[in-house]
């Protein structure tokens, strides 16, 4: 998506984490200054790797570890003995690598990883693996909390992948249609955040990329399209978060047009750094878990 970006930020939360040392323990990694996300992976790969080990040791081959109750033993054991493994450098930096991939692709396409971190191995899954992979996932905690409430409320032990792509739709659905356009802007927020590698954005740009793969992954098709317009007007390649909820205000009156001749007017052609200098509305910061209130599947 941004290779040379994404090489960068490899190499600075490398630095961060294990620097010039060759090993690293998994605590002291989790207490730099990284990003939630990449913690979140970082620990639960480890304790995925702990909990595949006792699965293959002799004495553990008659326990069933899909049951709840040997689950949670296992999955709090491993989870909190994690905390102490050492890494070795080669290990953690493939680790690092693959945990920024991850993120960052969940970040920028929400739907499209789920389905396809979920369902790699089948099409079905069951509760239990559900709740364990959700675990990996520090932003947008809607989706855990709705589909795992759903299911429950279903009595469903497990999901197959057409029902569990709808509900994502559905899902995305209602959170688009219960936020305004700022609060929609702000829903991008964690990913000016790890792409920058900092919690305060304010007036901070982002290449615009990203966020149109975003949206375009939520099916905001029209949004996506006329924030894809305003920028090349305009000529911008970057977007700060306020100046997208700037540019998504102005979308409702617009969104069943399929051209609008006063479009070059209202989004105010001129010089890239004429248009650099309007004014934006202030920051906000909006919570990571969205409030669905009136979701059904």
């Amino acid at each position: 998506m941004l290779e040379r970006e994404t090489d960068t930020m490899i190499r600075t939360l490398t630095e961060r984490t294990i620097g010039s040392a060759k090993s690293l323990a998994l605590k002291d990694a989790l207490a730099a200054n990284i990003p939630a996300g990449i913690k979140a992976y970082l620990h639960c790969e480890v304790t995925r790797w702990m909990q595949d080990d006792l699965r293959e040791a002799n004495h553990f081959a008659s326990f069933r570890f899909t049951t709840p109750f040997v689950h949670k033993l296992t999955s709090t054991y491993t989870r909190t003995l994690a905390l102490e493994y050492i890494f070795t450098r080669e290990a953690f930096v493939t680790a690092m690598e693959n945990a920024v991939h991850f993120v960052e692709n969940y970040l920028c396409r929400p739907q499209w990883t789920l389905e396809h971190f979920l369902f790699e191995k089948s099409d079905r899954v069951s509760l239990i693996e559900l709740q364990t992979k959700f675990e990996y996932l520090a932003h947008y905690l809607y989706y855990a909390k709705l589909i795992e409430g759903f299911m429950q409320q279903k009595g469903w032990q497990e999901i197959g992948v057409r029902d569990f792509r709808s509900l994502l739709t559905k899902i995305d659905d209602q959170i688009v249609k219960q936020h305004n356009p700022k609060e929609l802007a702000q829903l991008t927020r964690p990913i000016f955040e790890f792409l920058l590698l900092k919690s305060e954005i304010s007036n901070t740009p982002v290449s615009i990329k990203p966020l149109m793969v975003f949206f375009e992954d939520k099916k905001m098709t029209a949004s996506k399209e006329y924030i894809e317009r305003i920028c090349h007007i305009r000529g911008w390649e970057q977007l700060t978060i306020e100046q997208l909820g700037e540019i998504l205000k102005d979308l409702p009156s617009r969104m069943s047009n399929k051209f609008d001749p006063m479009l070059e007017a209202d989004a105010g052609v001129g010089s890239a750094e004429e248009n650099q200098r309007r004014p934006s509305i202030p920051p906000q910061r909006e919570p990571d878990r969205v409030p669905v209130e009136t979701f059904t599947a």
